[in-house]
């Protein structure tokens, strides 16, 4: 007796193990399909970086000779001086050289600008054409000069600078000092204004205006420091980025936006900083929804694993392969369909393409009318979601975590009830 019990338990052990067994290989075969689904995700982010680089040089192309960002910088009034100091004792007089760089005691700087787009290939650029006005006042203080000294001279020439980083990009400038016009040196710094000796005495105000043309791209800086600094901007691009220094007022509109700043006296690394940014770039989102690409895969195969589990179906592993490939290709044919109609469209047309041909090829292998509508909901209900997600990125993280949560949880409840020591058994009793 003890020998035919121990040969039945032998047995129904046998028997566990040869069940068990097709299960834990289609979980391990899942499981490196899963993992290599990621290979053609790096080939298709590699795609992305080309199509931005081939975007960048139709950028470069277009403003060469202008600049992507423009940079006011520095204005100064450089005035050399010497003064005499008598000396009771030995009876002589010493001389002593010094230069002080003032900045403007105010500096006004009013600027507004039209938009233009050009076309280069399949890409469209929008460029700016800014009109900058700059007024401002420096004022020579009366106690240059140590009290007690007797006399001071400014023997040498007097230098005012302008600091425009990419000054190349500017046409069409005008500058007049105490309302008399003058003419500007042009530099890789900016424009400079040399002076005659003795042109200006302490004590003395000295006022400038200049008007140009500011040619650029993505936005520009402003770098100056000014005891009382004012700036008035006007643009007819809709999508301003305000950084640094925010506005103490401004308007936002699909017209354009007006803002204004006010500083008073000079801080420590003082920026203004605004960027005409492009608020949706196809590139980006494609590179944002290619991140959920692993989860993407992850719920598909877990719907067909579901499928096969609690409708008793029988997928083959060359079959679960060619169901993941069209996958991979939605994110080819978002980015080539973007680059010609834009994002939301692309996404469309590449979501339906993609789940068409998915739901004919499951039904051609055997799946009923409504194993396929399942299978094609939890697709559509997944495309959705990171569409939603990709629209709102302040809940990006809150979407992804309840939506992650309930799919969990619809897993579990949906599989509550399946004897998973004898679900590969069946299958394969059944194939």
């Amino acid at each position: 007796m003890n020998t035919a019990s121990n040969n039945v338990s032998e047995s129904n052990t046998a028997k566990k193990k040869s069940v068990r067994s097709p299960l834990i290989l289609k979980l391990i075969g899942l499981a490196a399909l899963l993992m290599g689904s990621l290979i053609p995700g790096c080939l298709i982010r590699g795609l992305i970086r080309d199509r931005q680089t081939y975007e960048e040089e139709a950028i470069n192309s277009v403003i060469n000779g202008w600049a992507a960002w423009h940079e006011v910088g520095a204005v100064t009034f450089e005035v050399p001086y010497h003064y005499l100091d008598y000396v009771e004792k030995d009876k002589t007089t010493v001389r002593t050289d010094h230069s002080v760089n003032l900045i403007p005691a105010s500096l006004s700087i009013t600027s507004s600008d039209n938009f233009e787009t050009r076309k280069r290939g399949i890409f469209e650029i929008p460029i700016y054409k800014a009109k900058l006005e700059m007024r401002g006042e420096f004022e020579i203080p009366k106690d240059i000069v140590p009290e007690g000294s007797r006399e001071i001279q400014t023997p040498f020439a007097q230098k005012l600078k302008l600091g425009f980083k990419h000054s190349e990009a500017i046409s069409e400038f005008a500058f007049q000092l105490n309302d008399k016009p003058m003419t500007l040196k042009r530099t890789t710094e900016g424009f400079v204004l040399n002076l005659p000796e003795k042109t200006f005495l302490p004590g003395e105000k000295i006022k400038f205006q200049l008007n140009a043309q500011l040619n650029g791209h993505k936005g520009f800086d402003i770098r100056t420091e000014a005891d009382l600094l004012e700036v008035n901007m006007s643009s007819r691009w809709p999508h301003p980025s305000f950084q640094g220094q925010l506005p103490v007022d401004q308007t936002i509109s699909k017209a354009g936006f007006t803002a204004r700043w006010k500083l008073i006296q000079p801080q420590l690394n003082q920026r203004i900083s605004v960027g005409f940014m492009t608020p949706v770039n196809h590139y980006s989102q494609a590179e944002r929804a290619l991140k959920y690409s692993f989860l993407i895969t992850l719920l598909v195969l877990t719907a067909l694993f579901l499928i096969e589990t609690l409708w008793s179906m029988r997928i083959h592993a060359m079959q679960y392969l060619l169901m993941t490939l069209p996958l991979s290709v939605f994110y080819v044919l978002l980015l080539a369909v973007s680059e010609q109609t834009g994002f939301l469209t692309a996404y469309s047309v590449a979501s339906g393409a993609v789940m068409s041909l998915l739901f004919i090829y499951f039904k051609a292998i055997g799946a009923t009318i409504k194993q396929s509508v399942v299978l094609i909901t939890v697709i559509a209900g997944v495309k959705a979601l990171i569409y939603t997600m990709l629209s709102s990125e302040d809940f990006a993280l809150l979407i992804g975590s309840i939506s992650l949560f309930l799919t969990l949880a619809a897993f579990m409840l949906m599989t509550a009830k399946v004897n998973w020591a004898l679900a590969g058994g069946r299958q394969k009793q059944e194939a």
